[in-house]
């Protein structure tokens, strides 16, 4: 039986290769960018990876790592490039090899994993090791394209996130329950590694805690890592969320409110709210005077007498849920109650219709979550 790759050790196989390409190229000469305009700092040893007997000096920052020279086999390409382009450096502390546009966290990392590729390391054995330490390595071991590392490190984060089960069981999921800077940092990997479900795990957590246990204040930090990261549809999932918590608060007011309250939100972060407030409580106007037919199925005898007119309430009965804005509620109570009729039988509208119903209403709630972005922002 194969065995599962998330298990192997980082001794089992020697890191993977990429082709040499110019992006690559550019990466290590930027890596190395600024030797001499650098500012005379303060700098100080490692506690951990300056080995006495070490004979490659490297600088990230203010911190002067010394590790051996042997732990760059010829499989890691970008550290024999720096090592070639800078013989004559890395032999001392006075003129280390010096890595501009890194951290000393993240090549800390690295060194934590390059002596565990001599060991036995499995990822079911870093359940000590923090989740920022695993994350470190993820990013570096990607810039410098460390393919079995970067393999490695994302099985042992995947465990770390309990992938399968936070699937089905948010109460036992790492996401729903790990410091709020890590949501950002995770999103941030997953997005640069392409984890599309990953991701989607990371933003539904982000906005579930948003909506229930984060001051109000903490969706300006998310509407800014949105943005400053170019996460269109993830900024269009939280002026919807954080749309749906001000109608709420206008609902339960002791008095009536005129405005949202929106008062933590700078400017444009209001402006966008009304507008999707506007354009959605359009849409559904829209879907009410234009209501999408129910075919009638071969089996039904009762169509016209019970199934029409019984679709036509559910509709209706939607309309007086929460505000005329959240439209994706509205979708889901409709969806709901026929999924309850199917599962308990109303004797209102047959099975056939029902599973119609659900074929209209299912692809609604796509299409609508899908448009968050452009009712926010306008067209892209």
């Amino acid at each position: 039986m194969q065995s599962d790759p998330s298990s192997q050790s980082l001794a089992q196989t020697r890191t993977k290769k990429r082709p040499r390409t110019d992006s690559f190229d550019n990466e290590i000469a930027l890596a190395l960018t600024g030797l001499t305009d650098i500012p005379s700092i303060s700098v100080a040893r490692d506690p951990k990876y300056y080995q006495v007997n070490g004979d490659c000096k490297i600088r990230v920052g203010n911190t002067l790592f010394s590790i051996h020279r042997s732990l760059f086999e010829p499989d890691f390409l970008a550290f024999q490039s720096m090592l070639q382009l800078n013989s004559a450096s890395g032999l001392t502390d006075e003129n280390p090899i010096i890595l501009a546009r890194d951290t000393a966290e993240h090549f800390r990392a690295l060194c934590w994993a390059l002596y565990a590729l001599s060991n036995s390391l499995t990822p079911e054995q870093t359940e000590g090791n923090s989740i920022e330490l695993l994350t470190d390595l993820a990013f570096i071991s990607h810039k410098y394209q460390l393919a079995t590392i970067q393999s490695w490190s994302m099985n042992a984060i995947r465990r770390k996130c309990d992938h399968d089960i936070c699937l089905w069981d948010n109460e036992k999921s790492y996401l729903i329950h790990c410091p709020d800077h890590l949501l950002s940092i995770l999103l941030r990997l997953f997005v640069l590694y392409d984890e599309t479900a990953l991701q989607l795990l990371v933003t539904n957590s982000w906005i579930t805690r948003l909506t229930s246990e984060l001051p109000l204040s903490a969706f300006s930090t998310a509407f800014e890592f949105a943005e400053d990261n170019k996460l269109r549809t993830f900024l269009g999932q939280l002026y919807y969320a954080r749309l749906t918590v001000a109608d709420h608060e206008s609902r339960h007011a002791t008095f009536p409110q005129v405005n949202f309250p929106l008062q933590e939100l700078e400017e444009r972060h209001v402006q966008r709210i009304m507008r999707g407030s506007w354009a959605l409580s359009n849409a559904w106007q829209n879907l009410l005077l234009s209501l999408p037919s129910l075919p009638a199925h071969s089996g039904c005898q009762q169509h016209d007498s019970k199934c029409i007119p019984e679709w036509k309430k559910l509709w209706a009965s939607a309309s007086t849920r929460g505000s005329v804005s959240d439209i994706r509620s509205k979708l889901r109570y409709i969806r709901d109650c026929l999924v309850n009729a199917s599962y308990y039988g109303n004797g209102r509208i047959s099975l056939g219709c029902i599973t119609a119903g659900q074929s209209i209403v299912v692809p609604l709630i796509e299409k609508v979550e899908l448009a968050f972005p452009d009712y926010f922002l306008g067209p892209e």
